[in-house]
């Protein structure tokens, strides 16, 4: 039992810093700049062409997706937010609409632009690629 105890010490002291001191989702999402409100032309409203897109941290460090497509709006729960070695950033988002679980990529590009690198099913095939 002594010897089982102290390996998991161990393993926990030893491991790699984005596992030993992982952020909340929401301190993920404040540390790469994604909260806030994100559109393809702020300059104009939510629609079905122009979707704004949320991403509001919760209470417990937990986030938020919401989606304003002007006549249709809903809040998904954000499951987890990694951001990788190439500082890309990972969501996984439990959408309730279809009781689906979507994988995001994102990078950052000139001027703060956000782009969306991938989307798929988790563990599904992409439906955007590059």
């Amino acid at each position: 039992m002594l010897m089982r105890l102290s390996a998991a010490i161990l393993a926990i002291l030893f491991a790699p810093p984005d596992i030993a001191c992982a952020e909340t989702v929401a301190d993920t999402l404040k540390t790469w700049g994604l909260l806030g409100t994100w559109s393809a032309d702020c300059d104009f409203p939510a629609g079905r062409r122009n979707g704004y897109y949320s991403f509001i941290p919760k209470a417990g460090g937990q986030g938020a997706h919401d989606r304003d497509f002007g006549d249709i709006k809903d809040s998904n729960e954000i499951l987890s937010a990694e951001i990788g070695a190439d500082n890309s950033l990972t969501l996984r988002v439990r959408f309730q609409s279809n009781a689906q679980v979507r994988e995001f990529s994102y990078v950052k590009g000139e001027r703060g632009v956000i782009r969306a690198m991938t989307n798929r099913e988790a563990g599904g095939a992409f439906t955007v690629r590059d």
